[in-house]
């Protein structure tokens, strides 16, 4: 299991895990989301929008991730498919950050449309397939943790809210409230200061962008075998998906 893989497996476990998803109904999911945000901020008088508008775009690569990649574990577990993790070369690593990577795409687009559609044309639309990408990976991966111990969908959504909730601080931050530099600890803080940059309504200095995305990949770095450690702990050690 903990073999490498051979060059070109993991392209071609990531078109496996696109199309998967897309049967199962989250490309569909995202569209749908997409829509109902961009309709919705339709509404809303110019200043709210303004300060939703960040917040808006960091609740797809973290929050919707988090449902989405805990909710495809829980499918391919009760349809045996995790299974195949014994019998071909993938390690576990592959498979999650596959998975993650996977959802990271449709969101991208997703949340690129909705700041075209609500705020226009503009650079630093450049920002967001980058900024949502990592933060897609952080929180994807992340999930991991808490989705391999949940048996069931109420299981899952508790665990994820009770371990996402620390990095509702940055939102807290984000309306002034505990504001602080101490906050780029959490990876949350670095997405939502990229997401303000990317709809043109935060800061784009070089400090800010370096600090943002030095706080995003360290925590990719660290939750990667922190997820696998969970995920061997919780299905495979435990005979889950023996």
């Amino acid at each position: 299991m903990n073999s490498v893989h051979p060059p070109g497996s993991f392209k071609s476990l990531l078109i496996c895990n696109l199309k998967l998803q897309h049967r199962q109904g989250f490309t569909a999911a995202w569209a749908v989301i997409s829509l109902f945000y961009i309709l919705g901020l339709s509404f809303i008088p110019g200043n709210i929008k303004t300060v939703i508008i960040p917040l808006v775009l960091l609740s797809e690569p973290s929050t919707f991730a988090m449902i989405f990649t805990g909710a495809i574990l829980l499918l391919e577990r009760d349809e045996r498919l995790l299974e195949n993790l014994f019998i071909t070369p993938m390690s576990i690593r592959a498979y999650m950050v596959s998975k993650a990577l996977a959802l990271s795409l449709p969101a991208a687009v997703s949340t690129t449309v909705i700041t075209l559609v609500l705020r226009g044309p503009s650079l630093s639309l450049l920002i967001i397939p980058p900024a949502v990408i990592l933060t897609t990976l952080v929180f994807g991966l992340y999930t991991f943790i808490p989705a391999s111990a949940s048996r069931d969908i109420m299981g899952l959504l508790g665990r994820i809210g009770l371990y996402g909730s620390p990095f509702a601080l940055s939102i807290l931050d984000y309306f002034g409230v505990f504001p602080g530099v101490h906050h780029y600890l959490l990876p949350s803080k670095g997405s939502l200061e990229l997401m303000q940059a990317a709809a043109g309504t935060g800061e784009t200095d070089g400090l800010t962008m370096i600090l943002s995305l030095a706080s995003i990949c360290l925590w990719i770095v660290l939750i990667i075998p922190a997820a696998e450690k969970q995920f061997r702990k919780n299905l495979i050690h435990t005979g889950a998906i023996a």
